[in-house]
């Protein structure tokens, strides 16, 4: 997310925002405030949560659906086909 809003994106898409919109939030208002240290450390924070989605070798959106239900009580069922 970082390194688009610095070479001039005005936003991002990403998968993964929904299972952490604090952080994105966050890093959006460090690179509006020009704070970008703590950006970049933010974004490294961020890249390893990331990192855990991806490494419980299942299916990356299964496993965002799963933190959503556990963090905010949202039951919004299993990914379907051809990502079960």
């Amino acid at each position: 997310f970082l390194g688009g809003r610095l070479m001039g994106a005005k936003a991002g898409i990403g998968g993964t925002y929904g299972a952490m919109p604090e952080l994105f939030l966050k890093l959006n208002q460090l690179i509006a405030d020009k704070d970008l240290e703590t950006a970049r450390e933010l974004q490294y924070a961020i890249n390893a949560i990331i990192g855990k989605l991806t490494a419980t070798h299942g299916n990356m959106y299964g496993v965002i659906k799963e933190v959503l239900k556990i963090n905010e009580g949202l039951n919004i069922g299993s990914v379907r086909s051809p990502l079960t």
